[in-house]
């Protein structure tokens, strides 16, 4: 059941060398969530991205990001999804072949923890927007885990076709270190 697992995330090694970890699907997890007209809950992930965290060696706080992830390389667990997230009603992905994420500030939080604050630019259908939220991460042994996720309106892309079929409002999440085809638990 999308969703639910039994097994968990699968934690993978994400080793940093000279300040930058660098991630791709073998590595780290992006998932779109979203809910249908009815209230079922969908899953879709990347199964092709490249990106880079890079790292403060002499504090060990995150500072900076950038993903270039394939559109083409949509997946769901939901039989028939993948093909309408490719198609022109969502995005597109013949032609807008790449999302991007960028980030313009990260600031530490104060309570500490390995908790920032990020702010970064999306670009989805050639359209760029201001996204902010909060991550946590963790370094140990120069191995990096983050996590993270925001919600998108999905309209402000131009993504205005189909609502019904995956709902107005999807959540990005992101786990560096983790691998997985299930849904977090927390979404609805």
């Amino acid at each position: 059941i999308v969703g639910e697992s039994t097994e968990g995330p699968t934690p993978v090694a994400v080793e940093i060398e000279f300040g930058k970890a660098v991630i791709s699907a073998d590595n780290t997890t992006i998932l779109f969530s979203g809910v249908s007209a009815d209230g079922k809950p969908l899953v879709a992930g990347f199964d092709e991205f490249a990106g880079t965290v890079y790292v403060n060696e002499n504090t060990a706080v995150v500072s900076g990001m950038a993903i270039k992830v394939y559109s083409k390389s949509i997946w769901s667990n939901e039989n028939g999804l993948a093909r309408k997230l490719k198609s022109a009603a969502f995005l597109n992905a013949d032609k807008f072949p790449t999302i991007t994420f960028e980030t313009t500030e990260i600031t530490a939080s104060e309570d500490g923890g390995g908790k920032f604050d990020v702010k970064g630019k999306l670009t989805v259908r050639d359209v760029t927007r201001e996204v902010s939220f909060s991550a946590t991460s963790s370094i140990v042994r120069y191995q990096l885990r983050v996590t993270g996720s925001f919600q998108i309106d999905r309209t402000e892309f131009p993504m205005d076709e189909a609502l019904d079929q995956f709902g107005k409002i999807i959540e990005v999440s992101l786990s560096v270190g983790s691998i997985s085809r299930e849904a977090p638990l927390s979404n609805p």
